[in-house]
C-alpha cells in the first residue's frame, strides 16, 4: 500500500502539471504541448508538484492529504487562468497581498464575489465531509517521509544541473507571460516566492562602488533652482493610433499627441503589460533598474516595507519643493500609505480623502478629480512643489458586453465582442485625454514656472493585442511627454523607465541624486548596467559604501483637517456637521464605528441611534480593506 501511495502521488504530480499548464495556456492541449516541446522542464514542474504531495506522508489520512493539495493546486490553476483572462499577466505571489474586497468588486462585481464565497464555502464544507469519509492508514514513517523529500530535492538538483532548459536568457525587461510559458507554472510561481531583493553580486566591495561613483563625486554640482514639477503616471495610456489595421470616428487622444509633436517626448520602455503600475512607478521615481530584483518582485511590498530610498521625491524636497503624491484609488493599494513615507513625500492624498468622487462603468474613480488636488497643492504652497500623480481611469478589464452608445466608435475588422472591449477603452482614454487638456490649460496660465511630465505605465491588457499588431514599438513601450509653461530645450528621446527622471533633470539643469547623476554622467560605460545593479544593491541591500541617505517623512494624508462643529438629531439619525469629510469617514461614536453616510463634505449621518450628551465622536477616514488613517 505504502509503494502505492508512492506511485499515486507521482501520477497525482504529472496530472496536476497537465492542468496547470493546460490553465496558463489556455489551451486544452497545453499541458501535451508542454511535455513534448520541453520534457525537462514538464517533469521539473511536477517535481515541484510532488514535493508538496510530500507533505501528506506525514499524516495518518494519506489519501485525504493527497486531495487537500491537489485541490490547492486546481484552485491556483483556476486562479492564475481567471487573473489572465482580467489583466494578461499571470498569478504571481504578490497578489495574495494586493487582493482585497474593493478590487474584487471591481474586477468580478457582486455577483462574482457571491460565487466566489459560495465556492469557497461549499469545498471547505465538502473537504469537511470527505475527511470524515477517509481512512486513517499505516503509519508510512518520518525517516521514509523525510527519504522522499530528499530524492525529490536530488531529482529537482539533477535536473536543473544537466539541463540547459534552466538557463534564462538574458532579456530586458522581463516577459513574466514568456517566463511561465516557457518553464511552467509551478516553477515560475515558485520563484515569485523564493527569488527577492537583489542578489549581492560577486564583485560587491566598496572598492567597486568607489569606482561606480568616481565620476559622480568629482564633478561640482550646480545649484540649479528647480520649477514646479508634476509627473502623472497614467493608467494603460497610450497612442491607440499605433495599434494597425484600426480606425476611429474621432481621435482618441488628440491633446497628448499634440504635446507629443510640440513638447520634448518619446517611447518610453517599461517592465509589465496589462499590469504592474507600480513598478514603472519605482523605477520612475527611484532610477532603478527593477530587473535586478527578484522574479515579479514588487519593491514596494519587500524592501521599502522598512528601507527609506532616494527618489525624485527627496531630491526635490532636499532643494526646498513640497512633496505630495496624489492617487484616485486607494491609499493601501501596494501600501503606497505607508511606502511613500519612506520615498521622501509630505503628503498623501489617495481616494479616501477625495470627496465626490466620480466612477466609471467598471467602478474606476474618473481621473479628472485628480486635477482640483493639483490647483490645491500648487495653491497652498509658499515654495515650490513637485507633485506625483497616480491616475486608475483606464484600468482593465475592459468590458465586452456593456450596452453604451460610445462616442467614439472603433472601426476596422474586429471580432463584435473585440471592437466592444476596444471601443470602451477608446472612450476611457477619450475622457483621461480632456483632463489631459483641462491640466494643461490651467498650467499655461499659472504664474509659477512649472514642468508637467506625462507617461503610460504599461500598455492595457486588450484582448488579442501583442507585438504584431503595433505599427511602432513593441507591448513593453509606451510614452511621455515633458512639458513646460515655459522655454524648455530638448531632444526627443526612447528611454527605459528607470531614465525618464534623470533625463529630466538633466534637462533642467537639476544635478542632485546619486542614481540620476550616474545615469547623466556614466551611460556611455561598456560597464554601464553592471556598475547600476552595483549601485542599487548598495544603497538598498549592501553596506550603502556610496553614502546614499534619504530619511523617513512624517507623512500627512490629505489636505483638510477633519473636524466636528456640531451634532444635531433629528428623529432617529444623528446628522453629525463638520469639514473635511469624504465618502470614507466614518463615524466612530465612544470607540465604536456605526455604520455611515456621506451626504456632503460638510455633513454625514447615521441611523437609529440613540444620543446622549456625554458620547464621544469622532470621525476616521477608513479604507475598504478596514485600515484607519487617523
Amino acid at each position: 500500500m505504502k509503494k502505492g501511495d508512492v506511485f499515486c502521488a507521482v501520477i497525482i504530480s504529472v496530472l496536476i502539471t497537465f492542468f496547470l499548464e493546460i490553465m496558463g495556456r489556455r489551451d486544452i492541449l497545453g499541458g501535451i504541448s508542454f511535455l513534448g516541446e520541453s520534457p525537462l522542464l514538464f517533469f521539473y514542474n511536477a517535481l515541484i508538484v510532488l514535493m508538496t504531495l510530500c507533505i501528506a506522508f506525514f499524516l495518518k489520512k494519506r489519501l485525504f492529504g493527497f486531495l487537500l493539495i491537489t485541490t490547492a493546486w486546481v484552485v491556483l490553476g483556476i486562479t492564475n487562468f481567471v487573473i489572465q483572462s482580467l489583466r494578461i499577466v499571470p498569478l504571481t505571489s504578490i497578489d495574495f497581498a494586493n487582493c482585497s474586497v474593493d478590487l474584487l468588486v471591481t474586477y468580478i462585481g457582486f455577483i462574482g464575489i457571491f460565487l466566489l464565497a459560495v465556492g469557497v464555502v461549499c469545498t471547505f464544507v465538502i473537504l469537511g465531509l470527505v475527511y470524515k469519509k477517509f481512512p486513517y492508514q499505516r503509519k508510512f514513517g518520518s525517516i521514509k517521509a523525510l527519504a522522499m523529500i530528499v530524492i525529490v530535492s536530488v531529482s529537482m538538483l539533477t535536473l536543473s544541473t544537466v539541463s540547459k532548459s534552466f538557463e534564462p536568457e538574458e532579456e530586458e525587461p522581463v516577459n513574466l507571460n514568456k517566463v511561465y510559458e516557457e518553464y511552467g507554472f509551478a516553477y515560475s510561481f515558485a520563484r515569485t516566492f523564493v527569488e527577492k531583493g537583489i542578489e549581492e553580486p560577486d564583485n560587491y566591495n566598496e572598492i567597486t562602488i568607489s569606482k561606480a561613483i568616481r565620476n559622480i563625486k568629482s564633478e561640482s554640482l550646480s545649484n540649479a533652482a528647480a520649477p514646479n514639477i508634476i509627473m502623472v503616471q497614467l493608467e494603460s495610456f497610450f497612442d491607440i493610433s499605433r495599434i494597425r489595421d484600426i480606425s476611429f470616428t474621432a481621435e482618441p487622444t488628440p491633446v497628448f499627441n499634440h504635446l507629443k509633436e510640440t513638447s520634448v517626448s518619446g517611447f518610453l520602455s517599461v517592465p509589465y503589460v496589462g499590469a504592474g503600475t507600480v513598478n514603472t512607478e519605482f523605477e520612475i521615481l527611484s532610477g532603478m533598474n527593477i530587473d535586478f530584483f527578484g522574479f515579479g518582485e514588487y519593491p514596494y511590498k519587500s524592501v521599502l516595507q522598512e528601507q527609506t530610498c532616494e527618489t525624485v521625491a527627496s531630491v526635490l524636497r532636499s532643494l526646498g519643493h513640497t512633496t505630495t503624491a496624489i492617487h484616485n484609488y486607494e491609499g493601501t493599494f501596494y501600501d503606497r500609505y505607508h511606502v511613500y513615507e519612506n520615498l521622501g513625500f509630505d503628503r498623501f492624498v489617495p481616494v479616501e480623502f477625495m470627496c465626490n468622487t466620480e466612477i466609471n462603468q467598471t467602478g474606476w474613480a474618473k481621473d479628472k478629480i485628480i486635477l482640483p488636488y493639483i490647483k490645491k497643492t500648487l495653491e497652498s504652497s509658499e515654495g515650490k512643489d513637485f507633485i506625483f500623480g497616480v491616475t486608475v481611469q483606464s484600468h482593465g478589464n475592459y468590458p465586452s458586453d456593456l450596452e453604451a452608445d460610445f462616442d467614439i466608435k472603433v472601426l476596422g475588422e474586429l471580432d463584435e465582442s473585440i471592437r466592444a472591449e476596444y471601443e470602451y477603452y477608446v472612450n476611457e482614454i477619450n475622457e483621461v485625454d480632456m483632463f489631459i487638456g483641462a491640466l494643461v490649460s490651467y498650467l499655461e496660465t499659472y504664474e509659477e514656472p512649472t514642468v508637467l511630465v506625462l507617461y503610460g505605465d504599461h500598455l492595457p491588457a486588450l484582448t488579442e493585442l501583442d507585438d504584431s499588431d503595433l505599427s511602432q514599438g513593441d507591448m513593453f513601450t509606451t510614452e511621455y511627454v515633458i512639458w513646460s509653461n515655459f522655454s524648455l530645450s530638448g531632444e526627443d528621446r526612447d528611454l527605459e523607465a528607470y531614465r525618464l527622471s534623470s533625463y529630466l533633470f538633466d534637462l533642467l539643469g537639476i544635478d542632485m541624486g546619486t542614481v540620476f547623476r550616474y545615469h547623466n554622467l556614466c551611460s556611455e560605460n561598456s560597464s554601464y548596467l553592471t556598475l547600476l545593479e552595483l549601485l542599487e544593491y548598495d544603497i538598498l541591500y549592501g553596506e550603502n559604501f556610496a553614502g546614499v541617505y534619504s530619511e523617513k517623512t512624517d507623512i500627512k494624508f490629505g489636505f483638510d483637517d477633519i473636524s466636528v462643529s456640531d451634532v444635531t438629531v433629528i428623529g432617529n439619525s444623528l446628522y453629525i456637521t463638520g469639514s473635511g469629510f469624504t465618502e470614507n469617514s466614518v463615524v466612530y461614536i465612544d470607540g465604536d464605528s456605526k455604520f455611515t453616510s456621506y451626504i456632503s463634505e460638510n455633513v454625514l449621518m447615521v441611523q437609529s441611534f440613540g444620543f446622549r450628551p456625554d458620547m464621544e465622536i469622532e470621525i476616521k477616514q477608513v479604507a475598504a480593506d478596514g485600515y484607519i488613517y487617523n
